[in-house]
């Protein structure tokens, strides 16, 4: 059998991109099944595309449109498929955060945050950059696009980390009209952006045991740290990530473990990990989602 008779092969229906709330500007859209001859809905002050990992089709804009085999034939009928649909522009604030800004020179590590509005002024580049982030889904792409911009700006033009603490109007005008270049280049005009930053106590990096270890100041005395039964879990046994549980490091773990503590809410989705050869904390989602999907 053929893969688009494999795979997409149904009678023709109706396809419906989601209708947005006011307040969102973009959301994600598992499709289980999609054929040739079928149509897709997208409403009129809107936009949409179909997405499978670094594979994406062009762009559907607001109407109604016949699903063809040339849009389909670049994916694969074993891994999901994606609709994503968008508006070109969110009047509301949205906010971006970089938990953790680590400033070696001045041994201090940052929390990063701001608030801003954006028009998407290249919907082909939007699409291009969205792709490099399909790991994440809905908004959260998009600020963690921005953050990471926020942080590659802050670093390569080596902002005085007492201009970072102060956060100055000045420094705000600077990220904004750098943020501008840079997100121009992807298809995204930045409005409104505001920037906190607020000093947080440093966080070693450290994944080798010993006496004055952050894991093992993290825990009281003669208790390990606690650890998740992850028999399910089709995930890397080996305990080499460490987590931040109340602004300590405490670990290794598993990543098999990390997701089972996921899955039974003893870790948040939003806490973060690192090991060794890491360049930053991520969080743990995140890691884990990625680590499935290079496993697909």
């Amino acid at each position: 059998m053929s893969f688009l008779n494999k795979f997409f092969a149904h009678s023709s229906n109706q396809i419906a991109a989601p209708q947005l709330p006011e307040q969102q500007c973009l959301t994600v859209t598992e499709l289980h099944k999609i054929a040739a001859g079928d149509r897709l809905l997208v409403p009129k002050d809107q936009m949409a595309f179909l997405l499978q990992k670094k594979q994406s089709s062009h762009l559907f804009i607001g109407g109604e449109h016949v699903i063809h085999k040339t849009d389909l034939q670049l994916f694969h009928h074993q891994q999901p498929l994606y609709l994503i649909n968008f508006r070109c522009h969110t009047p509301s604030r949205n906010v971006w955060h970089y938990p953790r800004y680590t400033l070696p020179e001045a041994a201090l590590t940052l929390a990063l945050e701001g608030n801003y509005e954006f028009t998407i002024t290249a919907p082909a580049a939007f699409c291009e950059f969205f792709r490099d982030l399909s790991y994440l889904s809905g908004m959260d792409a998009i600020n963690d696009f921005i953050a990471r911009a926020v942080v590659d700006i802050l670093r390569a033009q080596k902002v005085p980390a007492e201009d970072i603490k102060k956060h100055a109007v000045g420094l705000g005008q600077f990220l904004t009209e750098s943020l501008m270049r840079t997100l121009n280049a992807q298809g995204i005009q930045i409005n409104a952006l505001t920037i906190a930053a607020e000093e947080t106590a440093p966080l070693p990096l450290s994944a080798e045991p010993s006496a004055h270890s952050p894991e093992k100041n993290a825990v009281k005395k003669n208790e390990p740290a606690p650890v998740h039964h992850a028999s399910n879990s089709t995930l890397p046994t080996r305990r080499e990530f460490f987590r931040v549980q109340n602004g300590e490091q405490i670990g290794p773990f598993s990543m098999a473990e990390l997701e089972a503590g996921l899955n039974n809410g003893s870790i948040d989705e939003r806490d973060l990990i690192w090991k060794k050869g890491m360049r930053q904390w991520l969080p743990v989602k995140v890691c884990i989602d990625v680590m499935k999907s290079r496993k697909s």
